[in-house]
């Protein structure tokens, strides 16, 4: 970015408080594109053309067979994704040891990366485990949550 012309000062990005946790989604995004483009692909590849056919006959535009076609018939694909992604990115521990460990300013400790600390870093096992043990309802009802929401729209 110096280079560049874009700023004049070194941008510690991971220990400025207010970047390190762009960083680190950043990081996480990063790691979970592939998979997100795979799954959107095969919903893609799963919809018939037939459908889009007997669209554009109807004289519906690219814009209109995305709308009624492509979105409704991703959705349940999204929400999956968006389920699965949320687990994974909620119980990733690796990203924010390796890159912040937690800091700076505990800007970026997440729950796993919290009980890691308490249960290893502190000799405090019994209070580690209570630390994910209270994540964990919080991470049903997350799931509860997006699984009705992926049957009542699979229903429609």
């Amino acid at each position: 970015m110096i280079t560049v012309g874009l700023t004049r000062d070194i941008i510690s990005w991971l220990a400025d408080p207010r970047l390190a946790m762009g960083c680190v989604i950043a990081v996480v995004v990063w790691q979970g594109t592939p998979f997100y483009t795979m799954t959107f692909l095969a919903g893609l590849q799963a919809i018939p053309r037939e459908l889009y056919e007997a669209a554009e006959i109807d004289g519906a535009s690219v814009v209109r067979q995305f709308v009624h076609i492509t979105v409704p018939r991703l959705r349940t694909i999204f929400l999956t994704t968006v389920m699965l992604s949320t687990i994974w990115t909620a119980t990733n521990l690796q990203f924010v040891l390796i890159l912040t460990r937690g800091g700076p300013a505990n800007r970026t400790e997440i729950f796993p990366h919290l009980a890691y600390v308490t249960a290893l870093g502190a000799r405090r096992l019994g209070m580690g485990a209570a630390v994910s043990l209270a994540f964990f309802p919080l991470l049903v009802i997350l799931i509860i949550l997006l699984t009705r929401r992926m049957l009542s729209q699979t229903d429609d």
